[in-house]
């Protein structure tokens, strides 16, 4: 074993204890991950318009399980009209591209990215998204200049 070999073995020994002794909190986690994104702004940054989760007063005072999240990002161009269905630790994403269009949804959350497509009617579905933060990078829509990527919201 040489010098550098027991320096990795050191290091990897104090990077698991600090894990155990001092985790970083998932929120500062995301937040670093999220920030990384800036290094591609090719994207247009698609602006919340609306969501039922903030906008429906009853909903403070009152959660159901189970209901139906409206959420709409206008880009320039386009507005993405998104209901997320479901509870527990998998969601149903179903949008419409407004005006109706083909395009590429990216959904992206904190593992693999799912990929679907939004058909000539701007009609998409994506199917067990993980709960958690999540954003959509949508391309190819006949009515944006380029890539739109709307906010991370929480689902």
């Amino acid at each position: 074993m040489t010098s550098h070999d027991a320096h990795d073995l050191l290091l990897q020994e104090l990077r698991r204890i600090a894990s155990v002794v001092d985790p970083i909190p998932e929120a500062l986690a995301n937040a670093g991950r999220e920030s990384l994104t800036w290094l591609r702004v090719d994207a247009e940054l698609a602006e919340l318009l609306s969501d039922s989760i903030v906008d429906d007063e009853r909903l403070a005072l009152v959660r159901s399980s189970g209901g139906v999240r409206a959420v709409t990002f206008e880009a320039d161009g386009f507005t993405i009209e998104l209901d997320i269905l479901g509870d527990g630790a998998h969601r149903t994403l179903v949008g419409q591209l407004v005006p109706a269009g083909a395009a590429e949804i990216e959904v992206q959350t904190g593992g693999a990215p799912i990929v679907v497509t939004a058909d000539a009617h701007g009609r998409f579905r994506a199917e067990n998204v993980p709960e958690g933060r999540m954003r959509l990078r949508i391309t190819g829509h006949p009515a944006a200049a380029g890539p739109a990527e709307t906010s991370w919201i929480t689902i």
